[in-house]
Order: structure tokens, then C-alpha cells, then sequence
């Protein structure tokens, strides 16, 4: 195996349901040595086309994270973007434009990775024969500050002390309960696809996190990611 091709990917789970009072943690590691053609293609494809300021307008959630840094957009686009789904300039989002979205998420704002972590924790809920949840705006967007929040202190108390719940409230957000999923990964050129199987792998594999994903009493449901460096943090947010 060329040496320059392996990685090493950890995730760290972390799981907790407010107002219920139990948590637990659990910790896997997993190799994983791949580089596939669609990072080359994404690469000649960047070179020729990327726009990065179109890239950053697009989508907020970049910009946020990395202003108008070129190089740092071009990477995401060249390691995360292109199998998110992501379009790097104009003409390449126009020739999709008739595209079909999924139906599921409603009005929520959501990228591919939020459409397609909803798929696979609604698939598993109902195989076990639960209902569906419903994608939560409220969700996501405390999804994805509590993804950003993590980056800096990797708990359910936030950077400022508080629990975690304590985002609902800073964003006017109301709930009776609500719990939350932590993982991060570590990989120096991560496949955002393989992220969704392995994390949803993990949090099946650990009880805690497992009850979480299959409690009766959620109704609604956010995913949140945030990159920085080579680590994907992401959360999952159920609340009532």
C-alpha cells in the first residue's frame, strides 16, 4: 500500500439526553486507507473552474468558516465539497439547476450531508419500527453551532459553561427536552460520505448513543458539521 495514501480516522462519541440524566461515552478507531479517483477528478476539476468567492456566497456555512481564503475553500471543495454535492462556480450550478431535492427536509435549509445523516436515522428508526422524525430547523441550526462549539470544547458543556440545552434558548428556540450526539474525526483527507456510514456504524454500536437514535419520545431531529484543519466535528440534536 503506498504509504502516502493511508490515514487514520478516530471518532470520539459522546452522548447525552437532557431532562433524562444519563450519559455515556464511548471511543472507536478505525483505519481506513483509500484515495479515490473522484478526489483527482474533484482536483483537475478545481484548477480549471473553482470560483471562490462564488464559492463562499453560496454557501454561508463556508464563509462563516473560512471568509475568502482561496486556498482554504479550494481545499474544502477538493476534500469535502464535490461529494457534498457542493457546486464550485456558476456554470456548474446552472447545469443542475432542474435538479430534484429530497422532499423529506420541508422548508429546512439543509446541505446534502444534513439530507442524507435525516435518510439513514429515518431508515433505521423505522426498520426497528419507530415513526419517522421530522427535520427540525431549530435542529440544525443549533446543530450547527454546537459543531462549532466543539471544535473549541469537546463536551456537552458549552465554551461559556452552560449545558448544551442552553443553545435552544440562546437561539429563541423553545423545547421541553432535547438530546445530543457528538462525534469527531480525525483524517487528513476525509470522505464525507464514508463520515455518515461510519458515524451512524458507531453511535448503533454504542447503547447510549443507540437509545438516543431510537427514542420513542423525539419528534424532531438536526444534524450540524463543522470542519476545521483535518477534523469533522458533527452533532446530532433530537428534541420533543
Amino acid at each position: 500500500m503506498d504509504p502516502m495514501l493511508k490515514k487514520e480516522q478516530k471518532l470520539l462519541l459522546i452522548k447525552k439526553a437532557a431532562i433524562k440524566g444519563f450519559s455515556t461515552i464511548a471511543i472507536a478507531v478505525m483505519l481506513i486507507c483509500t484515495k479515490s479517483a473522484d478526489t483527482y477528478a474533484a482536483e483537475t476539476q478545481a484548477d480549471s473552474k473553482f470560483d471562490y468567492h462564488y464559492y463562499a456566497d453560496t454557501y454561508p456555512d463556508l464563509k462563516a468558516t473560512f471568509g475568502y481564503d482561496e486556498k482554504a475553500l479550494k481545499k474544502h471543495y477538493i476534500t469535502f465539497g464535490k461529494k457534498e454535492g457542493r457546486k464550485c462556480c456558476p456554470d456548474e450550478a446552472a447545469a443542475v439547476q432542474g435538479a430534484v431535492r429530497p422532499n423529506q427536509a420541508g422548508n429546512v435549509v439543509a446541505d446534502k450531508y444534513v439530507l442524507d445523516m435525516f435518510a439513514q436515522l429515518n431508515a433505521y428508526r423505522t426498520s426497528n419500527g419507530l415513526p419517522a422524525l421530522e427535520l427540525s430547523q431549530k435542529c440544525v441550526d443549533v446543530g450547527n453551532l454546537r459543531a462549532k462549539e466543539i471544535a473549541k470544547k469537546f463536551s456537552h458543556n458549552r465554551p461559556n459553561g452552560t449545558d448544551f440545552a442552553g443553545a435552544y434558548t440562546e437561539l429563541g428556540y423553545t423545547t421541553q427536552a432535547v438530546g445530543e450526539n457528538l462525534g469527531m474525526i480525525y483524517s487528513s483527507a476525509t470522505d464525507p460520505q464514508a463520515n455518515i456510514s461510519n458515524s451512524m456504524g458507531l453511535f448503533k454500536g454504542s447503547s447510549g448513543h443507540n437509545e438516543n437514535m431510537l427514542d420513542a419520545s423525539w419528534k424532531y431531529v438536526g444534524f450540524g458539521y463543522y470542519i476545521e484543519g483535518g477534523t469533522v466535528y458533527f452533532v446530532q440534536e433530537f428534541a420533543n
